[in-house]
């Protein structure tokens, strides 16, 4: 009867099971890109500030940037104090409409008392 021969044990040991590590990607871009500023917004927070009707507003803020859109289109520089100075940087014509790169200045807020910089000549209070 034939006996089978001892096989020689490896003292390595054996290999330890790497579990893969995935690492959970979540889409967060809604929550990192910054929001946008909509339509329907732009006219609530118009309407809030105006106590107007929405429906007075929406004429108005549309036909206010259906202006400035034009003035864009046309190579104007838009200088509206609330908003900043917008000058156009770059612009070309492709087959979904016109790209600019526009630059926007914002001026810091001034100090409610300061007017332009003047100081006032009375005191509040004080005839003149």
């Amino acid at each position: 009867m034939a006996t089978k021969k001892p096989t020689a044990k490896s003292t390595a040991k054996p290999a330890a099971v790497v579990e893969p590590q995935i690492d959970l990607v979540q889409d967060n871009d809604a929550e990192s890109a910054p929001e946008q500023l909509r339509i329907k917004d732009l006219l609530d927070r118009v309407a809030t500030a105006t106590d107007l009707n929405k429906n007075k507003v929406r004429a108005i803020v549309e036909a206010t940037l259906n202006e400035l859109g034009k003035a864009l289109q046309a190579g104007e520089g838009i200088n509206l104090p609330q908003l900043g100075k917008i000058r156009i940087v770059n612009s070309r014509e492709e087959d979904q409409g016109t790209i600019m790169t526009l630059k926007l200045r914002r001026m810091a807020a001034k100090p409610a008392g300061e007017i332009l910089g003047k100081e006032a000549l009375a005191e509040v209070g004080e005839d003149s």
